[in-house]
């Protein structure tokens, strides 16, 4: 393995809130959010990159940006 290789997997819990946070700023500004009710009641979220879905997948699709700025090589 590889020095940098070792830096990524070896986080302290610290590094790694510095890395999401840093992450979160530079990627979910994107990613704001507009909640809609359709007709039947059901709560439907708009993502400003053009996702749509529900609540709980809004939550994993913000979960998947966080992730792959995270790590690139992460495959979707």
């Amino acid at each position: 393995m590889t020095a940098g290789r070792n830096a990524r997997q070896d986080w302290s819990y610290r590094d790694a809130r510095r890395r999401m946070v840093r992450a979160g700023r530079a990627h979910l500004p994107r990613h704001a959010a507009f909640a809609r009710m359709d007709d039947h009641g059901n709560r439907l979220v708009d993502c400003s990159c053009g996702w749509r879905g529900n609540g709980l997948g809004w939550a994993l699709h913000l979960d998947s940006v966080v992730r792959a700025a995270l790590d690139p090589q992460m495959i979707e």
